[in-house]
């Protein structure tokens, strides 16, 4: 097993979304490697619901992709 295996395999992250003023919208704490804060929520919580376009999010579903170790 190779890579840098240092660390606290243990440790979740979280988010803060702050919106003007410094003023907290949202506390989000990951309680294990799966969770994640979704991105319409965060839209959400600062009024761009209306720019959620699933086509182009990070985290879409990729079903028709093939890996390959070739270099695009």
């Amino acid at each position: 097993l190779g890579g840098d295996l240092k660390g606290d395999w243990g440790q979740t992250g979280g988010a803060l979304l702050v919106g003007k003023g410094g003023n907290l919208l949202h506390h989000f704490v990951q309680h294990g490697p799966g969770d994640h804060l979704p991105n319409l929520e965060i839209l959400k919580h600062f009024g761009l619901e209306n720019e959620y376009k699933p086509e182009t999010m990070a985290n879409q579903s990729r079903q028709d992709v093939q890996c390959t170790t070739e270099a695009s």
